[in-house]
């Protein structure tokens, strides 16, 4: 395992259960309703029991923000980071997150927020279902080498000094590790319920396998 990860995560390999926020503002689904103090309500009863229950670390994203965008509207980032600000006395453990499929957008909010860890799709060339998608590396890999903030005093959290982007062991890009280190992301679902730690007694994580691809499927 690489060296940021075991500072994250230490030696074994965790459990990381998703706290994904109801539509936020600037997407379709927003419920102009319920607002921001209802986003700000459902993500603290799911961070609650995913850390009742026992999980390793937990995720913050936007989910809900569908149809999905390669660049975020600046009111789902400002909002998600506002929400996470919200919960900060209320994490205890490490917390990354996660803007679809904006890589650029999730660093920037990982900056903001003090996060550990940052997920996303940061390289590669692939025909989705919104167009052709192409994630820009060279960029992602510059903005998490910013010496940000510029007086060297990082964002904190329940009153620790959290290391910021681009200083060293930097948070983890859970993108850049081995597939034998890739953690399992578990989905809250409330409606069934948390039964503290049985719930990870339960899980099967299958063994990874992995093969050499030939010529022929190198070359589609």
């Amino acid at each position: 395992m690489t060296g940021n990860f075991k500072r994250v995560f230490g030696e074994r390999k965790p459990v990381i259960g998703m706290v994904h926020l109801g539509a936020l503002p600037g997407s379709p689904l927003y419920d102009p309703a319920g607002g921001i103090a209802a986003l700000v309500d459902a993500a603290a009863k799911d961070l609650a029991a995913l850390q009742a229950a026992g999980f390793d670390a937990v995720m913050f994203g936007n989910e809900n923000d569908r149809p999905y965008e390669f660049e975020v509207d600046r009111a789902s980032t400002a909002t998600l980071a506002y929400v996470i600000g919200r919960l900060q006395d209320e994490i205890a453990v490490p917390f990354g997150v996660n803007l679809l499929w904006d890589p650029l957008s999730s660093i920037g909010l990982a900056a903001a927020t003090g996060a550990d860890f940052v997920r996303e799709i940061f390289t590669g060339s692939y025909a989705s279902d919104m167009g052709p998608w192409a994630p820009d590396a060279g960029k992602g890999h510059c903005q998490t080498n910013l010496n940000r903030p510029a007086k060297g005093v990082g964002p904190r959290r329940s009153g620790r000094q959290l290391t910021p982007l681009g200083q060293r062991d930097r948070a983890v890009l859970l993108e850049d590790v081995a597939a034998i280190e890739v953690t399992v992301l578990i989905e809250m679902i409330m409606d069934r319920g948390v039964d503290g730690g049985k719930l990870l007694q339960s899980f099967y994580v299958p063994e990874l396998r992995h093969r050499t691809l030939s010529s022929s499927e190198r070359l589609m």
